[in-house]
C-alpha cells in the first residue's frame, strides 16, 4: 500500500495506522492524493494484489477514495489467519 502511496498518488501526507484487538489484526493507510475513481480501484494491479494477498489470509479489505480527495484503505485480518 505504501509503495502504490509513493508511485501514483502525488500525496504529501500518509498516515499508517497499525492495531490488533484480541482476534484481529487492523491496518489502514490514507493519503492526501489525488484520489481513485471507481474504475481504477477496480483495475488497478497494486490494489489487486492488495486483494488478492488479503484474500489469502481470509481478511476483509475496503478501499474508500474520490478524486482528489486521497484514498484510505482499512485491512482487517483474523489473528489465527496469522499464526497458522
Amino acid at each position: 500500500m505504501l509503495s502504490n502511496t509513493i508511485q501514483h498518488s502525488s500525496a504529501n501526507q500518509c498516515c499508517v495506522s497499525i492495531k490488533t484487538t484480541k482476534n484481529k489484526f487492523l491496518l489502514s493507510v490514507a493519503d492526501n492524493g489525488g484520489g481513485l475513481s471507481q474504475s481504477k480501484i477496480n483495475e488497478g494491479n497494486g490494489l489487486k494484489n492488495i486483494s488478492n494477498k488479503v484474500a489469502l489470509l481470509n481478511g476483509k479489505k475496503r478501499i474508500i477514495s474520490l478524486p482528489g480527495r486521497g484514498v484510505k484503505v482499512f485491512v482487517q485480518i483474523p489473528i489465527n489467519s496469522v499464526e497458522s
